[in-house]
């Protein structure tokens, strides 16, 4: 997902933060081998670094908020795409109420995102409070961020097309000359 965002955003610094630290330095050593001009470290302090991050991109199974969302500053970008279980939730209630919220399909994550039901369950989120889903992104249907200070969020909790999609890719790279 670093890699991703730097692909198309001028990143110059990404810290990772993981349960493991081995397994974080292995990104982080993935991440450098791929793009040597990024300056990497390691999040050891949540609070401070949530607070100067401009994209957070979450891919966790934890089950509870991985930080308080008052911890995120306007103009934040926020990626969540670990968690698809109704009673889990890579962020709080309040990020979802301070973020304008995108998601990657409304039928999936309304079945299976935590995210959005538990804050829904409370009473204080409202489906309808998503503001687009990816295709009506992708079509310019909704222009996304509306302005530099406003917060977005991403929901995913992707789709068996995705999947398909990338599971062709896959095989076409490694039989390219197969069609069956």
């Amino acid at each position: 997902m670093a890699l991703a965002h730097a692909a198309v955003r001028p990143i110059t610094e990404i810290a990772i933060r993981g349960r493991s630290r081995d397994k974080a330095a292995r990104v982080m050593e993935l991440i450098g081998a791929k793009r040597p001009d990024i300056r990497l470290s390691f999040c050891e302090e949540i609070e401070r670094d949530v607070a100067n991050a401009d994209i957070i991109s979450c891919a966790t199974g934890s089950p509870v908020p991985l930080f308080d969302g008052n911890w995120v500053t306007p103009g934040t970008h926020v990626d969540l795409v670990g968690n698809h279980h109704q009673d889990a939730r890579e962020c709080d209630t309040e990020l979802m109420l301070r973020s304008q919220v995108f998601v990657d399909n409304r039928s999936n994550v309304f079945a299976e995102a935590g995210e959005l039901l538990l804050p829904k369950a409370e009473g204080v989120f409202h489906l309808e409070q998503v503001s687009a889903e990816l295709a009506e992104l992708c079509r310019a249907e909704h222009s996304g961020r509306q302005n530099r200070e406003e917060i977005t969020l991403f929901k995913s909790v992707g789709s068996a097309l995705g999947d398909l999609s990338a599971a062709n890719l896959v095989y076409r790279t490694l039989y390219p000359g197969d069609n069956t």
